[in-house]
């Protein structure tokens, strides 16, 4: 028998598609399970709902959006069926940032974790250890607005400041402003958007954007920026002026509103972990630069934990 942890991303209307929702971590859960088995042995479908019921002692499934719109009562009894779990407790259903607090070592024996996430948008969250659960139970939230209100730090908003200065200077380009053809970020920005600095590149790099208005790849498009940006800090002060700026507003924002002694639930930050996850936190320049406003904020931690893998840190914790 073994244990299971599983993440996975859907919309939080998904609950008018909640037998894709189960066939999506059903098929997540076979490939986790074909490695363990004989190459030659083919799997029937008959085969595979035996083995799914008869493989796992315990499941947890992290599923973003599963504390809203009333998805946990729709999907425990059919994920149970599904697993063949007969004791409710073995089966966890969270929210994906919860798997998060598995990556915290229970050598540092801390009452409070604080989770901040940044990739295409940010969070950050407090959890408590709750003797009675025998887990860390989240206790507060900050952040986490989404990307048309501002999820400070987050790689669409840093994408969003670099098209938005390209734009600026390829209007300086069209109105005989600027003669430079323009600065290392906007070229690499126009780059990556597929468009040429030219006389009209400012308009052709709005319709280049506009045209994704109402699609769902928009988001991601613009988010795919941050990167660039990174990559230029060491070479152009306006990249590394806009991840910084952005950075010392989930720090100094979104961050430390959970850290002051006024908030419910408040612990120093000196006797909690910080766990840090998200694409953005597995670079480099990303993360000193977090870093550096975690000092200037007096912000310190009795541990850091950057979890770079959310799933595994979920599989491989035993309760």
């Amino acid at each position: 028998m073994l244990g299971l942890s599983m993440l996975t991303f859907f919309r939080t209307d998904s609950i008018g598609n909640i037998d894709g929702v189960i066939a999506t971590l059903l098929d997540a859960a076979k490939a986790a399970l074909k490695d363990a088995l004989p190459n030659d042995v083919e799997q029937t479908e008959s085969s595979w709902k035996e083995r799914l019921q008869t493989s796992f002692s315990s499941v947890w499934v992290g599923l973003a959006g599963i504390d809203r719109a009333g998805l946990e009562g729709v999907l425990a009894p059919k994920l149970r069926q599904a697993f063949g779990i007969t004791n409710e407790k073995e089966l966890q259903l969270t929210n994906d940032v919860d798997l998060l607090t598995a990556g915290v070592p229970k050598s540092l024996g801390t009452p409070s974790v604080l989770v901040v996430i940044a990739g295409t948008g940010s969070v950050a969250m407090r959890y408590k250890w709750s003797d009675d659960q025998q887990k860390y139970a989240r206790s507060a939230r900050s952040g986490g607005w989404g990307h048309m209100l501002g999820d400070q730090g987050g790689g669409y908003a840093i994408g969003m400041r670099a098209i938005q200065h390209t734009l600026g200077v390829l209007e300086d380009i069209t109105l005989g402003l600027d003669k430079t053809g323009g600065d290392e970020l906007s070229k690499a920005v126009a780059d990556k958007l597929g468009c040429q600095i030219s006389d009209s590149a400012s308009i052709d790099m709005l319709n280049n954007i506009l045209a994704q208005n109402y699609s769902q790849g928009l988001k991601a498009r613009i988010a795919s920026i941050a990167p660039v940006v990174l990559g230029l800090m060491d070479k152009n002060e306006t990249a590394a002026a806009i991840v910084s700026s952005q950075v010392a507003l989930l720090v100094g924002g979104t961050l430390a509103r959970l850290v002051k002694p006024q908030a419910t639930g408040h612990q120093p930050s000196e006797a909690s972990v910080l766990v840090l996850a998200g694409g953005l936190m597995k670079n480099e320049r990303y993360r000193a630069t977090f870093e550096k406003q975690l000092d200037s904020h007096r912000l310190y931690f009795k541990g850091t934990v950057v979890v770079e893998n959310a799933a595994r840190s979920g599989a491989t914790y035993s309760r």
